[in-house]
């Protein structure tokens, strides 16, 4: 097992290009208040997400699972939480052929076999 020190910032493009096969990313790098982890932005979901997409060929299933997703604002209600909206995962899932939930504040999105 290879410990790794340092945020998804800086570090996940190069743990994801180590992998293959079948995967779960469990994204929960973002600030949520109080004397959480806040890096150099609220939240890098837009940026984790982006390193998954561009290596999804290497993966036979892919599981991501987003904590907090009450902290990502609805359509409408965007205003300074530093999340992008919801709907942004939404996009992300579909435009990638990703099947998506929501359960016990948590999204879900799925590609590849069961």
């Amino acid at each position: 097992m290879t410990v790794v020190y340092g945020s998804s910032e800086t570090h996940l493009a190069q743990i994801v290009n180590a992998l293959g096969g079948d995967v779960c990313f469990w994204l929960d790098g973002h600030y949520s208040g109080g004397q959480t982890y806040r890096g150099e932005t609220t939240s890098p979901i837009l940026n984790e997400l982006g390193i998954i997409a561009d290596a999804k060929k290497q993966f036979n299933t892919i599981r991501i699972l987003v904590d907090d997703v009450r902290l990502f604002p609805v359509e409408g209600h965007e205003g300074e939480s530093g999340y992008p909206p919801l709907q942004t995962l939404v996009d992300f899932a579909q435009a990638h052929g990703f099947a998506w939930s929501i359960e016990h504040d948590i999204f879900i999105a799925s590609f590849g076999s069961e």
